[in-house]
């Protein structure tokens, strides 16, 4: 058995309650002071993510606006080459207009 007397143990007793109270105090800041760390990377996190994206919008929009002036060069030049192929067809059937319907005989025998 214990050879303390009363006051000894209280003694004891509110030393151990001081100190825990006194550990438990430390690390209640500690963790406060963990918890603003991790709010102060989470906010700086959530920035660089919204940096990242309006980079991205942005660099999505050039690419449209650049693929739009690229497609509209394409369609232009489709316009183009159809103009050109409707232009040879009316030259062809002047051609063959102004062909004779049956070949000379000696066409094939050059």
């Amino acid at each position: 058995m214990s050879t303390l007397g009363p006051e000894a143990r209280i003694a004891a007793q509110e030393a151990l309650t001081t100190l825990l109270v006194a550990r438990i105090e430390e690390l209640a800041q500690n963790l406060a002071n963990d918890f603003k760390d991790i709010i102060a990377r989470f906010k700086a996190n959530a920035d660089y993510q919204i940096e990242i994206e309006r980079q991205m919008e942005a660099r999505f929009d050039k690419l449209e606006a650049t693929q739009c002036e690229h497609f509209d060069k394409v369609e232009a030049s489709i316009a183009e080459l159809k103009a050109t192929q409707d232009r040879h067809e009316l030259l062809l059937q002047e051609i063959l207009a102004r062909l004779p319907a049956k070949p000379p005989e000696n066409f094939f025998k050059l």
